[in-house]
């Protein structure tokens, strides 16, 4: 499948993961499991993601079944996250932070948290630059957070008043992700 992808080949990729339906499903588990452990750069880590993509998504094509796909996107996203952190809440609002290093331009801090149902979150912009928040990737998660700009100095809330996952990017600066658990 590497092959014909590197080739472009989308007839070939077809006619391979046609003749090995069955076992796409369990190649795509083990090699999720291989791609989330310690020691893979994140050059090889985002290459191996897309090549897991691809093959989810051909075979949701050939399938129809979208599940493998949804699998394989919420992994990638949250491999770019830190491990989740109960929010601290401050008279029920959960801060996240906007924030740019020397190392690291455009980051939220922290970029995956846990808060209660009916609690509200402030993203602080402490960048030199305007975000725009949107919880866009409703394929793995919810949907319906969605920032106006956010000048830097400013900040934005949203209250959370339905359970789930709501992963969100800055939609200008496409490399910022976080997310968002919300439970009972």
């Amino acid at each position: 499948f590497s092959d014909a992808l590197d080739k472009q080949d989308a007839i070939g990729m077809q006619s391979i993961v046609t003749k090995h339906e069955a076992e796409v499903p369990d190649t795509v588990k083990r090699l999720l499991e291989a791609v989330a452990k310690p020691g893979i750069s994140k050059e090889e880590r985002e290459s191996r993601f897309y090549l897991l993509e691809r093959l989810a998504t051909v075979y949701k094509d050939v399938t129809g079944e979208f599940d493998l796909l949804k699998s394989v996107k919420k992994a990638s996203f949250e491999s770019k996250l830190n491990p989740a952190v109960l929010s601290p809440a401050t008279d029920g609002v959960h801060i996240v932070e906007t924030i740019s290093t020397e190392a690291v331009k455009n980051m939220f801090k922290p970029d995956n948290i846990v808060i209660k149902s009916g609690e509200t979150v402030r993203w602080v912009n402490n960048d030199k630059t305007t975000h725009l928040l949107a919880s866009v990737m409703t394929s793995i998660g919810k949907g319906g957070m969605f920032s106006p700009h956010v000048q830097p100095g400013e900040s934005w809330e949203y209250t959370f008043n339905t359970p789930g996952e709501y992963f969100y990017i800055c939609f200008i600066h496409k490399i910022m992700y976080g997310k968002v658990l919300v439970e009972e």
